[in-house]
């Protein structure tokens, strides 16, 4: 079996499923592990680049599962402990936005009088931002958002959905640089989708 040596230096911009692109997803993922700092949805991504583009056989072991739980491989847990560690990190995070979610405005009044027009989350931060999420199943859902206070839902987005706020559809996340994103492209997308999203950003 091919070994990794611990200060064997990785590179996030080199070719997808390489050694040294493998070295670096492999001590992202162990980053995330450990770091309070990082989310859930990083630490998924960089676990299902490493699954897809099979990094782990650039670093010299036959399956994901090999890798995670040989002491060589810097992590020492197994993908059934990663997906738990995301999971548990998901729901910490839901409910830690139900316990200071402020509720939206209700609909309607007089929107040029400072009393009816109390936005508690900016306009800015909408969407599938957690904080409006939240404010949203707040204001409509109460009853859902206490279920995210005991623990109910692996995330915002899943609370979201069983409210009728967002819809229940696939969500792409990675880290914020321009070599993940790329990765991360190159990762889910064929090559007619990849010229579609370069004439859409030109």
């Amino acid at each position: 079996m091919r070994t990794i040596q611990l200060d064997e230096r990785g590179k996030l911009e080199a070719s997808p499923g390489s050694r040294p692109w493998a070295i670096a997803i492999r001590d992202e993922i162990n980053t995330a592990l450990h770091n309070v700092e990082f989310s859930a949805d990083t630490l998924k991504a960089y676990v299902e680049l490493m699954q897809h583009h099979k990094g782990y056989q650039a670093l010299g072991f036959s399956n994901f599962d090999e890798f995670c739980a040989a002491p060589i491989g810097k992590l020492g847990l197994n993908k059934t402990r990663i997906n738990i560690q995301i999971e548990i990190d998901q729901r910490r995070i839901a409910q830690q936005h139900a316990k200071n979610a402020q509720p939206l405005a209700k609909h309607g009044g007089d929107r040029t009088n400072k009393q009816d027009n109390n936005y508690n989350v900016a306009p800015a931060v909408q969407g599938t931002d957690p904080t409006y999420l939240t404010a949203r199943i707040a204001r409509d859902r109460p009853d859902i958002l206490d279920g995210m206070k005991r623990g109910e839902y692996r995330s915002v987005r899943q609370a979201a959905i069983a409210a009728g706020i967002a819809k229940d559809v696939k969500r792409i996340s990675c880290k914020y640089d321009v070599n993940s994103v790329v990765s991360m492209i190159m990762s889910r997308f064929d090559n007619e989708e990849i010229c579609e999203i370069r004439k859409a950003l030109t």
